[in-house]
């Protein structure tokens, strides 16, 4: 039996990009999720671990200028997942309708005010940090 050949994901820089873009994206919601989810409030550690995150993709792409559009791209669609992640209830129908406006509401507020504009500037900064790392020792 033949094991599957993996390299064609990689196999260019924009692929790559790509890839490592889509998979950000779903750390830092994964991580966020979890987060608000258990407690509505993120901790220094799970903003540390974001923190880790970004440095670890912005050394995967090792170029600065693919880091920030890489950035860039996981950001959008961890908001728009973790939007949609927490908003689900409320557009599924399973909390009655005077309460989902408020449950909307209150999500997006929620993780605007947890992420912006402190958290959006560090992972930037921490992105920057791994794609100079990743230019010098990778």
């Amino acid at each position: 039996m033949e094991t599957p050949n993996w390299k064609w994901l990689v196999a260019t820089e924009r692929k790559k990009a790509v890839l490592v873009t889509l998979l950000w994206g779903l750390g830092i919601t994964f991580t966020f999720a979890q987060a608000l989810l258990q407690r509505a409030y993120l901790t220094w550690f799970d903003y540390g671990i974001a923190f880790a995150i970004c440095v670890l993709a912005g050394a995967v792409t090792i170029d600065l200028t693919r880091a920030l559009a890489s950035y860039l791209g996981a950001m959008v669609l961890a908001f728009i997942l973790l939007l949609v992640l927490l908003t689900l209830p409320a557009f599924l129908g399973v909390i009655p309708p005077p309460g989902d406006v408020v449950i909307t509401n209150l999500w997006i507020i929620v993780v605007f005010d947890s992420l912006f504009p402190f958290p959006l500037l560090g992972f930037l900064l921490a992105t920057f940090l791994g794609a100079s790392l990743g230019e010098s020792y990778l």
